[in-house]
């Protein structure tokens, strides 16, 4: 059952590069091999209820012996495999593999008729020969204790559960070792050696999802800033060209007004400028005098009188830097027609959100051809790019012939309220 479950894991992470899954096959391949040499000593030895009947005694005493002796060969390559596995420093792989060597030299002359560590003898009981009956308990202690090394390795960094695995690991191969050597049940090691595979491939498993996850996680993270980093390179040309505009019409016509445009256009580049350069939120009452210089230069280059007002329940929060400028800018473009007219802002909260509401008086006039070509029209659709992008913020609209309302919805969370 260990078995199954470890190769239907191995199958579902097929397409995955889980470390050590190479190696994982090779000792379910080598576990089953064992379990059906096990089965057929049991078989040869008796011990089993389904007999084979073999006329040639002989001949199920030389078949039993060349099984044992493969048996004994492989278990310790079960768990050489298991510490490979746990351990992949390729580089130290073949030290670790010189006990199972020289456990296979051992016990390889048994199938050749020269026993060392055990034999069978003509009423087919299975006989140990000491000492080199010792050789196999002698490398599993040796491994195991290599385990524990990696155990003591891992408490003193800080992967605590990978420590806490391999200490569980340990524990049951200590075990395993005892039982098997006090009592002669062999059966034993590959049940434990399987479930001791299992659990670790488990916990690579779950290792390669998360770094998945967090690989994925900071792929989105990087491609947001990157859409961020275009969404305000496109503000930044998008204000410049308006600008410039307006104070290119302001210059026709009156020269001293031209000149204190041209230093509130120095306070508006240098305000939004930084903000191009700020991933970070801003304070609201920064972005409302950003809203301010903006008003002064379209009221001096277009000779109109908007009256700005303010309905501010609550003013001590954050948002992102031009969030709130091109709202305004849109309505006087848009709303009002850069006529006469008033625009509102209020900010309230509703215990969850945080709300901005910019509200236009509307024009019963429509804008001219030359209007037109001053604005393209990316401002509002950036502006909820970026709410949405860096405070999880949502923006609404609503346009009529009777004026325009434009809400700013920004969570409550921390990050965005002082």
């Amino acid at each position: 059952m260990i078995l199954f479950f470890l190769t239907i894991i191995v199958y579902v992470n097929r397409k995955a590069n889980i470390p050590a899954t190479k190696l994982v096959k090779t000792i379910i391949l080598i576990l089953l091999i064992v379990q059906i040499l096990d089965y057929a000593t049991m078989v040869l030895s008796g011990e089993s209820v389904y007999q084979i009947d073999i006329p040639d005694p002989q001949f199920r005493i030389q078949l039993r012996t060349v099984l044992t002796t493969l048996l004994y060969i492989l278990r310790p390559t079960i768990i050489l495999l298991e510490l490979f596995v746990i351990y992949p420093r390729k580089k130290h792989w073949i030290p670790l593999a010189i006990p199972t060597i020289l456990n296979a030299c051992i016990y390889l002359p048994t199938m050749f008729g020269r026993p060392l560590a055990f034999e069978i003898n003509g009423v087919n009981a299975w006989i140990p020969l000491f000492p080199f009956n010792l050789s196999i308990y002698i490398v599993q202690l040796l491994y195991v204790l290599i385990l524990l090394l990696l155990t003591v390795q891992s408490f003193r960094g800080k992967n605590h559960t990978a420590s806490l695995i391999l200490l569980s690991i340990f524990i049951i191969s200590v075990a395993t070792a005892v039982i098997e050597y006090f009592s002669a049940h062999t059966g034993t090691t590959n049940s434990v050696t399987a479930l001791c595979v299992l659990v670790y491939y488990i916990y690579l498993s779950t290792i390669y999802q998360q770094e998945m996850r967090e690989t994925i996680s900071k792929k989105e993270l990087e491609i947001a800033k990157n859409e961020l980093t275009i969404l305000k390179n496109q503000m930044q040309p998008h204000f410049i060209y308006n600008s410039l505009a307006t104070i290119r019409l302001l210059a026709k016509r009156d020269s001293k007004k031209a000149v204190k445009s041209i230093d509130d256009f120095s306070k508006y580049l240098k305000s939004h400028i930084g903000a191009i350069q700020n991933e970070d939120l801003i304070p609201f009452m920064e972005e409302l005098e950003n809203v301010k210089v903006y008003l002064s230069m379209v009221q001096e280059s277009f000779r109109s009188n908007i009256e700005l007002t303010y309905e501010l329940e609550v003013t001590e929060f954050k948002l992102p830097p031009l969030s709130l400028e091109p709202i305004v800018e849109n309505a006087v473009n848009h709303g009002i027609c850069r006529l006469d007219g008033t625009i509102t802002i209020q900010t309230f909260s509703d215990n969850k959100h945080i709300i901005i509401r910019v509200n236009d008086s509307g024009s019963k006039e429509t804008p001219s051809e030359d209007y037109k070509l001053y604005h393209n029209g990316i401002g509002l659709d950036n502006t909820a790019k970026r709410l949405k992008m860096q405070c999880d913020g949502e923006l609404k609209t609503d346009f009529s012939e009777k004026g325009g309302i434009v809400e700013v919805i920004l969570p409550i969370v921390k990050g965005n309220t002082e």
